[in-house]
């Protein structure tokens, strides 16, 4: 799992058997505290 530097976005990697799979995800208002 990743968080940008601006913590408006964060992204998921991972294996599901057959390949990587990446999922993104952004914030409208506030930030992805850690």
């Amino acid at each position: 799992m990743f968080r940008a530097k601006r913590a408006d976005r964060i992204k998921l990697i991972f294996w599901d058997g057959t390949g990587l799979c990446l999922f993104a995800k952004r914030l409208e208002d506030g930030v992805f505290r850690w």
